[in-house]
């Protein structure tokens, strides 16, 4: 993660790298429970806390509403 750091000239660290992962498989469609399980999470409620929220799609659904 150094050498990943150094090359794209911003830091990166697994656990930074993990919730990327996790907001990319969850975004895919993924089933969450799946993801729990991939992730190694005993509780989703820890599993919602690594994906990250996606602006665009929660302005779809504002303006739906």
């Amino acid at each position: 993660f150094v050498k990943w750091s150094d090359k794209i000239g911003t830091p990166i660290s697994p656990h930074r790298f993990r919730h990327t992962v996790a907001t990319k498989i969850a975004n895919s469609g993924c089933n969450l429970k799946s993801l729990q399980q991939l992730l190694g999470h005993t509780d989703i409620k820890t599993t919602f806390g690594y994906i990250e929220t996606n602006i665009g799609d929660l302005r779809k659904i504002q303006s739906i509403l």
